[in-house]
């Protein structure tokens, strides 16, 4: 029913009471369309229900939302994890490369006959050695044979350098060598105490 044939039956000053005594009613409204009809009840309770699966959606894609923040909030703890252990595998590998490299220089400085391969190797410059793409030293050669050069007393006896602690001869032969012809004295003892080699 529309507004104005509501105002025409009751008239102009009743239509007002009644108007000003609904105000104050909680829980009353009156609604009227833009053109100042009545809503009939049948079309409030068909939008009410078009609004339903509208908000039952609002809820299920909230809930998605959270689901899907949750998810990625996982995800990111995951992925710290993942960084954390590539930067560990990486630290790991570049130990292995390391002691990899130094076992091949401690090779090349038992080769070369170094007394003691950890004072040998502390005075190798690191900086001036590399690797080919063979896996091949490159840049230590040049530094151990300056060493040898420099240090002698760091090689091993009978190493056929000179110098040495041995003079670089082989300790179990006479002569002047490796035993500092500690030979020749003991047969010269001997023989002035009457005793023969035998």
């Amino acid at each position: 029913m529309d507004v104005s044939t509501l105002k025409a039956h009751l008239g102009e000053d009743l239509f007002a009471q009644v108007e000003t005594a609904l105000k104050g009613v909680e829980g009353l409204t009156i609604i009227t369309t833009n053109d100042g009809s009545w809503v009939p009840k049948s079309r409030l309770t068909e939008e009410i229900d078009k609004r339903k699966p509208l908000n039952t959606a609002i809820t299920d894609l909230t809930k998605q939302l959270k689901e899907a923040n949750d998810k990625l909030a996982a995800s990111g703890t995951l992925q710290s994890q993942v960084d954390k252990l590539t930067a560990d595998l990486a630290d790991r590998d570049q130990t292995i490369t390391s002691m990899k490299r130094s076992g091949k220089i401690r090779d090349a400085l038992t080769k070369a006959n170094f007394r003691d391969v950890d004072v040998a190797e502390k005075l190798l410059d690191q900086s001036k050695i590399g690797e080919d793409d063979k896996g091949n030293l490159t840049g230590v050669d040049d530094q151990i044979k300056a060493m040898q050069q420099a240090y002698p007393y760091l090689l091993a006896e009978g190493s056929g350098q000179h110098g040495g602690w041995g003079g670089g001869k082989d300790p179990n032969k006479s002569g002047n060598g490796g035993n500092n012809g500690n030979g020749d004295v003991n047969a010269a003892i001997r023989s002035a105490a009457g005793r023969s080699l035998e």
